[in-house]
């Protein structure tokens, strides 16, 4: 596996941010770029990237790092 953590990198990508600020606790409210915009822009990036469709279930669902990591395993090719 790569040093970087694919999802880390994913949600670094979206929020416009440095991986290394990518944490498994990371949260929506814990750093200044996540916040309601930076949930939608990242909200918009896992519809562009994986197919989860923006609903309002899933942007209350998707708010930390290991809630998006759990999503995007599950949407992986086995």
């Amino acid at each position: 596996m790569d040093s970087i953590d694919p999802v880390r990198t994913f949600v670094a990508n979206a929020l416009k941010i440095d991986p290394g600020q990518v944490t498994d606790t990371l949260a929506l409210g814990g750093i200044p770029q996540w916040d309601s915009f930076g949930h939608i822009n990242l909200m918009m990036a896992l519809e562009a990237e994986y197919g989860i469709p923006v609903t309002e279930e899933n942007v209350l669902r998707y708010i930390s790092v290991s809630a998006i990591a759990e999503t995007i395993a599950r949407h992986q090719p086995a």
